[in-house]
């Protein structure tokens, strides 16, 4: 371990303190013994303009290796186009590139092996643990680290306290990532889901399980949309997911039984003699997570026209065949007809949660987990 005279030494003798602007120390506990990527040697500044607008620094950890960064002075039109590129969808996929906002979320990128193109921050703290390469990174000419004042971070930030980091990674195509090696042989299918907060939720249960794939089938929501990335917690970095999907690919892509996360409660009638069928419920109330009075009608029209078997979740589900595609319609608009269409052809049925007079609704998300949960334990009691 050096002492802080060694390390004064050492700056005068390799002239760190005449050529460069400006140089300082940070200590922790003082002593040098910091985590990885932990900012405790000395920050050389390697340009002598004051004028420049980037000044190159280095965060060098206790195996001595070492990351340079670029202290961003004024407006940087780089960093302007990149952040530009990842806000506007169309932008975004023309130029395949997508923002990440925080240090949890941007580790989760990265341990995922999503290729990153610029980390932005505004204290170095930050990127402390980060897992980059010191041997790809580490030079001036090859760093992506930016580091920039705070007040310019947070105009780009849609939180309402920005954490002060932001990641810029290339846009990965999840369709080619192979399924966790631990999967469930189920497969999830969003139909006209179309809220971000819920598209996420369903991702984050997904990869919690895990499931084999996820297939959003075109009307969903866009999956880099900064809402979904946040409330899945990174979760669709590590699963296979097919976008903009037709029912085609559906047909292909799904095999076994087809379950429908259907909307209408498994509820009793107010004597509590017998289940409610769809002819009698007619008041919103009793439809979870419908909001409009035109598409309940119309979801009670396709039950009705394709008579499908109904089972509450916690009915058996397993026999000799082991595979499901669970389908999860939209908050608003409910399962399409096309659904109803699959489920009929492929011997499938409906699936529903029990739900009391006290609540009229439960979101796509919260309703898929239950169900997807509940298939999973009785895989696992199978044997599976």
């Amino acid at each position: 371990m050096f002492s802080v005279k060694k390390i004064f030494s050492l700056i005068h003798h390799n002239g760190l303190a005449s050529n460069c602007c400006s140089s300082s120390l940070l200590f922790r506990n003082g002593n040098l013994n910091g985590k990885h990527l932990r900012t405790y040697s000395v920050l050389k500044t390697l340009h002598q303009d004051e004028n420049r607008k980037e000044i190159v620094s280095y965060l060098e950890n206790d195996r001595g290796e070492s990351l340079a960064f670029k202290a961003v002075r004024g407006k940087s039109t780089e960093i302007t186009k990149l952040l530009t590129s990842t806000k506007v969808k169309r932008r975004r996929y023309s130029k395949q590139f997508i923002l990440v906002e925080g240090k949890r979320l941007i580790l989760e990128a990265l341990k995922a092996k999503v290729k990153p193109v610029m980390i932005l921050f505004s204290r170095q703290n930050l990127v402390e643990g980060l897992p980059l390469d010191s041997v790809e990174y580490g030079s001036p000419k090859n760093t992506i680290l930016r580091q920039i004042p705070y007040k310019d971070l947070k105009l780009w930030s849609d939180l309402t306290t920005s954490p002060g980091i932001f990641g810029i990674f290339k846009l990965p195509n999840l369709e080619k990532r192979s399924p966790p090696v631990d999967k469930l042989p189920i497969t999830m299918v969003c139909d006209n889901v179309r809220e971000p907060g819920n598209l996420g939720s369903i991702l984050r249960i997904a990869a919690a399980i895990p499931v084999e794939r996820v297939i959003l089938l075109t009307g969903c929501t866009d999956l880099w949309d900064s809402k979904v990335i946040r409330s899945s917690m990174g979760a669709m970095f590590y699963l296979n997911v097919v976008v903009n999907a037709s029912w085609d690919d559906v047909h292909d892509l799904c095999s076994g039984k087809i379950l429908l996360a259907d909307h209408l409660p498994c509820q009793k009638n107010p004597n509590n003699t017998a289940p409610v069928s769809s002819e009698e419920i007619h008041d919103e109330a009793n439809v979870p997570f419908m909001d409009d009075d035109d598409d309940v009608e119309n979801d009670n029209s396709l039950r009705d026209s394709y008579n499908l078997p109904l089972k509450s979740y916690s009915d058996n589900h397993i026999d000799s065949n082991k595979s499901f595609t669970i389908i999860i319609g939209g908050e608003t608009q409910g399962l399409s007809e096309n659904a109803f269409q699959l489920a009929s052809a492929r011997e499938g049925y409906r699936v529903n949660i029990p739900l009391s007079e006290y609540v009229d609704s439960l979101n796509a998300g919260a309703a898929l987990g239950i169900i997807s949960f509940e298939l999973k334990r009785q895989l696992q009691l199978s044997g599976l």
